[in-house]
């Protein structure tokens, strides 16, 4: 009876499970620079870019955020963005990081607020991975949500 009812659950939650998922380009430019003796680095910066959403939505981000280095290591980086996606939503996300390299990473996204039915994904939090050239990052996100509100987001 217990391995029906963990094999029940494993397929119950695959039947509801889907992903929502955007794709992301974004330019980013350096507001201010302070560097320290000790070889730690603090830069403030912003960012604007755009994204395709697997709902077939697409959105423009416009993003701040504060960066800590410490002889090139990433020590910290915590990042607000404001989506406004072609629906008329809108989504808030905190990007927050604490290791990894320059020009590519894995971490953890928060929606933060969400206007409409995005609303489902306040405090949702997602994985993305994203990659550096230059001055443009390329990037994926990848939130676990129900099925049935992915269907709400498609339409």
């Amino acid at each position: 009876m217990k391995y029906f009812l963990i094999i029940l659950f494993i397929i119950s939650s695959n039947l509801y499970a889907d992903e929502f998922s955007w794709d992301s380009t974004a330019v980013i430019s350096k507001v201010h620079e302070t560097s320290l003796p000790n070889g730690e680095k603090h830069t403030s910066f912003k960012s604007n870019g755009g994204m395709t959403f697997s709902s077939g939505k697409y959105g423009i981000a416009s993003c701040s955020g504060l960066r800590t280095d410490k002889k090139e290591k990433l020590i910290e980086v915590r990042t607000i963005c404001s989506i406004k996606i072609n629906d008329g939503n809108k989504l808030w996300t905190e990007l927050r990081r604490d290791k990894g390299e320059s020009t590519a990473g894995v971490g953890k996204i928060a929606v933060i607020d969400a206007t409409g039915p995005y609303k489902e994904l306040i405090n949702k939090k997602c994985v993305y991975a994203f990659t550096r050239f230059n001055e443009m990052f390329f990037g994926r996100t990848k939130c676990s949500i129900e099925k049935a509100f992915l269907d709400i987001l498609v339409k």
